[in-house]
């Protein structure tokens, strides 16, 4: 399901792929993600809001997969 939502921000950040991308780190033994974003995020602050919450919610999934050491760098 959906998770709760920062104040102001209605676009919805689903836990999907942040959960199958943790699993995979964990599988590969892989210590964390570098995510690479070329995109002018034309849907403004609400966008920026919502790649921020999705990646918040990545790196917890990823430290529960992984452990705390685990890293997402953007």
């Amino acid at each position: 399901g959906m998770k709760t939502l920062p104040p102001g921000l209605s676009l919805p950040v689903s836990p999907h792929y942040a959960r199958l991308l943790a699993r995979l780190a964990r599988q590969r033994g892989f210590d964390g993600w570098l995510l690479n974003f070329e995109s002018n995020l034309d849907g403004g602050v609400e966008q920026a809001r919502g790649v921020a919450a999705w990646i918040s919610l990545f790196e917890k999934e990823l430290k529960r997969e992984v452990g705390e050491h685990a890293e997402v760098i953007w």
